[in-house]
């Protein structure tokens, strides 16, 4: 993570963000596409991981 200034002031950017931003359309295009897919299964992951401490804290009957 980097700080980066944007129009709005500074804002932290991954590495790889910065990067795509230097690359093609399609190339960014495809890039949003891939950390959308890894962000809704880390999403996916963090749901399901909650869902298992809630059992172990809480047993459901």
């Amino acid at each position: 993570m980097r700080l980066f200034p944007t129009r709005q002031g500074h804002r932290w950017r991954c590495l790889r963000s910065i990067e795509a931003a230097t690359r093609t359309r399609h190339e960014r295009d495809e890039f949003g596409r891939q950390q959308s897919e890894i962000n809704r299964e880390a999403a996916r992951r963090a749901a399901e991981n909650g869902h298992l401490l809630r059992q172990v804290q809480f047993p459901l009957p």
